[in-house]
């Protein structure tokens, strides 16, 4: 029998990652400013392979087993998702856009001539066969000289915008949503998933002091960097979870997936953590052949040093640890191999910790930890305007933003 909640808001958030698609329904609490976590799945996906739609009916099943699964354990039916993309499907770009305000004189800056700018700013930096999904503002530049936050108020003559977008290829998108609507679902909102994370696993303090989040993923790594409550950074490295599956498969002679249950039942990368003389049996084709636990540290720490040596390496290079006062937060599924935190902030020299949810209730804190970034895409719901996205890719908020027009016109002029 489906439950029904009342006077209370249920949202499903579904990531759609390289491997796996992770889904998570929260309904908010009795208790204000919490909210429970009443259903979730992990399941394997297909029809997915290298950020597109390779099989659009396997894809489909994938979601709707996912989510069928989620809903019967919150007991509700999910009509809406909020999917999130993975950083295979999304590239990030800066762009500088100025426009006139006056032909004489100076007027002031109204919240119309920001909607002009951002407008402006997205035509001329998305390509045609792109698809923006989020545009944040880093400042404005007022008449080439006054750096600003926030301009509205202020006279000037032109206004300048320093935006960094995140934008997807708006066939592969396509794809996706006609996947996601044979599954009987609609979209409600598209993000991308490490920047939805960042907003259940970050402080508000942290992220107007300056803190990282760094999502290890199956096969690459994001490293989001907030400052001033804005994300100042976002790149990635082509190294993930799967690298540190395939050490140990390479050091053991075991295959891939072997070395994948390996690594989530016994890795560790902390020498003197465990007993590395114990020994643990792993079949192989028809027999059981014993190991000690010391040979998959000794398969995994190469590849750990690589690792560290290169985010250490990158986040030099784009100088960002002046944007790191709070240190680094870590999330993703490639987070959970024991040591791997504590590693990574002795190389980085910056104070390194777990991703924890902030204000969500679940008796199984530690696997809700592989959950981040769906509950991160449930909570948008909570957070922003509901509508709707069509195949295209389009929402349909334009009368909506035809009357918030009409408003700034008399604001501005009356």
């Amino acid at each position: 029998m489906v439950k029904k909640f009342l006077k209370q808001k249920i949202f499903c958030g579904l990531d759609l990652g390289a491997n796996r698609i992770k889904v998570a329904i929260l309904k908010s609490s009795s208790v204000d400013g919490e909210y429970e976590l009443i259903g979730d799945s992990i399941s394997k996906v297909h029809g997915f392979k290298k950020a597109s739609v390779t099989d659009i009916a396997e894809l489909s099943e994938s979601i709707r087993s996912a989510v069928q699964s989620a809903s019967q354990k919150a007991q509700v039916k999910v009509k809406e998702l909020n999917l999130g993309l993975g950083s295979d499907l999304v590239v990030s770009r800066r762009t500088s856009t100025t426009i006139p305000l006056v032909e004489r004189g100076h007027k002031v800056i109204t919240q119309r001539d920001l909607y002009k700018l951002r407008d402006l700013a997205k035509m001329l930096s998305a390509k045609i066969d792109e698809e923006l999904i989020h545009d944040i503002p880093q400042h404005y530049v007022v008449d080439d000289s006054n750096q600003a936050l926030n301009p509205i108020g202020l006279y000037a003559r032109k206004c300048e915008i320093n935006t960094l977008m995140i934008l997807v290829n708006a066939n592969r998108l396509k794809n996706i949503f006609k996947a996601v609507s044979q599954a009987g679902y609609e979209i409600a909102h598209v993000m991308f998933n490490t920047y939805a994370s960042a907003s259940v696993v970050l402080r508000d303090q942290d992220s107007m002091r300056g803190c990282a989040v760094l999502d290890i993923g199956a096969q690459s790594t994001n490293l989001l960097v907030f400052k001033n409550g804005i994300l100042k950074f976002f790149d990635k490295m082509a190294m993930g979870g799967d690298d540190f599956s395939q050490a140990i498969a390479d050091g053991l002679g075991v295959s891939f997936d072997l070395a994948e249950s390996i690594k989530r039942s016994h890795g560790y990368v902390v020498a003197g953590e465990q007993d590395g003389q114990e020994e643990i049996l792993i079949k192989q084709s028809n027999a059981y052949k014993p190991i000690k636990r010391s040979a998959i540290f000794d398969a995994l720490d190469p590849k750990v040093e690589a690792y560290n040596t290169a985010l250490k390496e990158f986040i030099f290079k784009e100088h960002l640890y002046d944007d790191m006062s709070d240190g680094m937060v870590v999330i993703g599924g490639g987070s959970l191999l024991p040591g791997l935190i504590e590693r990574i902030g002795l190389a980085i020299a910056t104070p390194a910790n777990a991703g924890r949810l902030r204000h969500i209730h679940h008796p199984q804190a530690a696997y809700v930890s592989e959950l981040i970034s769906a509950v991160g895409l449930s909570m948008q719901g909570f957070r922003t305007k509901p509508h709707l996205w069509d195949g295209l890719g389009k929402d349909n908020r334009g009368v909506k933003n035809f009357a918030s027009k009409l408003l700034d016109l008399y604001q501005e002029y009356f």
